[in-house]
């Protein structure tokens, strides 16, 4: 999986991981605006993908989770407004 240099320089390890969810629900869209993401990585796979420790990653994806964003399924994200991660990726890149 590419990762983008420039998010890995200029957004935080929370805001790169809410990004990548981003671009992997690209083509997985629903009429409902729900994506899911399927056959996740684990935590520490995600976390050395983007030069973070492993309980930052458990810690976004708690915090989306509380949010009511996403949803962890035993082999993928659901993610259930996408519109509402997107205006959080591009309120942090200034979009």
């Amino acid at each position: 999986m590419r990762v983008n240099i420039t998010h890995l320089s200029t957004l935080a390890a929370h805001n790169r991981l809410q990004a990548d969810l981003l671009r992997l629900t690209k083509t997985k869209v629903d009429d409902d605006g729900r994506a899911d993401i399927s056959l996740i990585p684990l935590h520490v796979g995600i976390a050395s993908r983007f030069s973070t420790i492993r309980e930052t990653v458990a810690r976004v994806l708690e915090d989306l989770a509380c949010k009511g964003l996403i949803v962890s399924e035993k082999n993928a994200f659901i993610i259930n407004y996408l519109g509402s991660l997107q205006e959080m990726v591009e309120e942090v890149r200034g979009d």
